[in-house]
């Protein structure tokens, strides 16, 4: 039986053992995509590295050609922010790349959020930050989720913060 089954298993049969078996599956999969950053980006997780950051025009030309997409977007982007807001919580859009093009936080946070990379024009792909919630969540197509608890996810992440990433196929590609 696989640890996905045995916590199936768990949840429909009401075990005590389902918490213990989700952590055992998110530290899985956070080794695989260590080891994928390692084997295919030849990342180095003890590497303190800056995000890499595109500049205002580099992020306007990645923008232009997602306007009319990006307009709706920021409306549900902001319905978003507005739920998290009082957790202190920011909400970002990034494309299929990786790269954020929309951020939404309280503007007290805003310094905060940017020293954690968290700001428009930062790649988050794997390829540049590692092991990360964004880039995690484009290469494997499927909801990522992490919080404070956890270790960060690379050792060059800046500070710890709860994350959660849904890949959505069909606004920006």
């Amino acid at each position: 039986m696989t640890a996905r089954e045995q916590v199936f298993d768990d949840v429909t049969t009401g075990s005590s053992r389902t918490t213990h078996r989700l952590s055992e599956i998110a530290i899985d999969e956070v080794s695989v995509s260590r080891q994928r950053c390692v084997d295919q980006h030849h990342l180095d997780p003890n590497s303190s590295l800056a995000p890499q950051v595109l500049t205002q025009a580099e992020l306007n030309r990645l923008r232009e050609p997602l306007d009319s997409v990006l307009t709706l977007c920021r409306e549900e982007l902001g319905r978003l922010y507005a739920l998290v807001r009082p957790a202190g919580y920011a909400t970002v859009l990034a494309e299929p790349a990786g790269a954020i093009i929309e951020r939404r936080c309280a503007d007290a946070d805003a310094d905060r959020f940017s020293e954690y990379g968290t700001l428009p024009g930062a790649l988050w792909s794997e390829q540049f930050e590692g092991t990360n919630g964004i880039g995690t969540c484009i290469v494997e197509q499927r909801p990522i989720n992490g919080d404070e608890a956890n270790e960060p996810l690379w050792p060059n992440t800046k500070g710890k913060f709860g994350f959660g990433c849904s890949p959505n196929k069909n606004v920006l590609n």
